[in-house]
């Protein structure tokens, strides 16, 4: 009727203002069948009904992902060298040496914490059955709660303590915690009730407290942002008051470039942080199947050999994290 009649003309009338529009913005006489069917797909056909947008729709129109993710990842190296992106991820060993061996030693620190990773299949395989231990993830949940809480407790004394009477030193209480830590992850193997393995994880927080407050305080210890300007620069203020304007913007100038400095070897510092974490688990993932695979009981995913070889693993690299400082040049911390 006059209705459908209507509706095909307006129809008809929106479809050519959008190809209008098209030409204008391409300088094109034609668009072609690809922009009329598109013309068609947004202004819709006279016989449909007005789209309604899922959630995932009005989602993706809101945030273009590709987009963000050209921006985020591919955008801040598009004009870095291989060399530059490279210097991006390194540390000067001449320049910053104490640095990278804090680097070093919390490399080896996160080896050994991933041995955390296997504390459920531990559970399930090794501690005697009882109501604490029958759903083996909330028996880790209950575990990383204890630990965390430990650590949160001896980490703000730790920091007091090696400020105000050790004189700011903290190798000593990184040397203590990791024979600590150590300590605990060779006590796992001992273990076979639910109860002496909270213990042990209370134990073993506490030292993860102590070792990550002097982490940090060693890794800003050791961070020494150097200038072969500084000399030149003070030379020049004394032999002429002129400079003191030019040669204040330079020193703000070189400031900022310190900072940049040092938030890139912060960000390496962490970045080692991550990829100790990461393979830790991968090497005593390969420790855990290769020795715990025999002599298996029924209900057993490992053997206790294959969790003697993951903690004794873990119980080195604390080891390695602890002897690595011991290279450090700088005295007093």
């Amino acid at each position: 009727g006059n209705d459908d009649t209507e509706k095909s003309q307006m129809y008809g009338a929106n479809v050519q203002r959008f190809t209008q529009s098209k030409r204008t913005a391409t300088n094109q006489v034609d668009i072609g069948p690809f922009d009329q069917s598109e013309a068609q797909n947004l202004i819709g056909s006279p016989q449909q009904k007005p789209h309604q947008q899922s959630s995932d729709e009005e989602f993706f129109s809101i945030f273009d992902i590709p987009s963000i993710l050209v921006a985020l990842f591919y955008e801040p190296i598009r004009f870095k060298s291989q060399s530059e992106i490279f210097a991006a991820y390194w540390i000067d060993i001449t320049e910053h040496h104490d640095f990278f061996i804090v680097t070093i030693s919390r490399f080896f620190y996160y080896m050994g914490v991933s041995s955390q990773t296997f504390f459920l299949y531990f559970i399930h395989d090794v501690l005697t059955k009882t109501e604490d231990t029958a759903n083996a993830e909330d028996a880790v949940a209950a575990l990383a709660i204890v630990g965390q809480i430990a650590g949160a407790i001896t980490c703000y004394p730790i920091g007091i303590i090696s400020d105000k009477y050790f004189g700011g030193r903290r190798k000593p209480f990184v040397f203590f915690s990791c024979f600590c830590l150590s300590l605990g992850n060779i006590s796992l193997l001992f273990c076979t009730s639910f109860r002496q393995m909270i213990w042990v994880s209370t134990f073993s927080g506490a030292a993860n407290g102590m070792y990550l407050t002097m982490d940090t305080s060693l890794a800003v210890d050791t961070l020494e942002i150097t200038s072969d300007d500084d000399e030149s620069s003070d030379h020049e203020n004394e032999l002429s008051g002129l400079l003191v304007n030019e040669m204040s913007s330079k020193s703000k100038e070189h400031n900022d470039d310190d900072h940049d400095g040092a938030a890139q070897l912060l960000g390496v510092w962490g970045v080692c942080g991550f990829i100790g974490s990461a393979s830790g688990p991968v090497i005593g993932g390969i420790v855990l199947l290769l020795a715990g695979r025999n002599n298996l009981e029924p209900s057993q995913f490992y053997s206790m050999r294959g969790y003697e070889g993951v903690f004794l693993l873990s119980a080195f690299y604390y080891f390695c994290s602890a002897i690595s400082l011991t290279f450090i040049r700088k005295k007093g911390v």
